[in-house]
């Protein structure tokens, strides 16, 4: 079976807990199918807004699909998010971010 089988059949289950549609979506991103894992991101913020997984895999999988002005766009707002903790603004306590944050500021500036 393919990713797109598997979320298929997911779907059609009812069965897309955040957890899973994280996982699915890193799965997409490991395939080389960035695009395909966006919609999996958006999903899952729109059912937790807060999710940090959601969100740093949404700007991974964005930037790789050559969505760099929104990449940057959501490793801004983490950082301000963490505003209150100087440790996570700079990404010093939090690679992930700091990873998102240097990539989608070093990135050309596309889509």
């Amino acid at each position: 079976a393919t990713l797109r089988d598997v979320y298929g059949l997911l779907a059609a289950r009812g069965e897309m807990e955040i957890s899973l549609l994280i996982n699915l979506a890193i799965a997409f991103e490991r395939e080389g199918e960035p695009a395909e894992a966006v919609p999996l991101y958006e999903l899952a913020l729109a059912r937790e807004s807060d999710s940090r997984a959601g969100s740093l895999g949404l700007a991974r999988a964005s930037l790789a699909a050559g969505d760099s002005a929104r990449a940057r766009s959501i490793a801004a707002r983490m950082t301000a998010e963490a505003d209150g903790d100087p440790g996570l603004a700079d990404g010093s306590n939090d690679a992930d971010v700091g990873e998102a944050a240097r990539a989608a500021a070093t990135s050309p500036r596309r889509g």
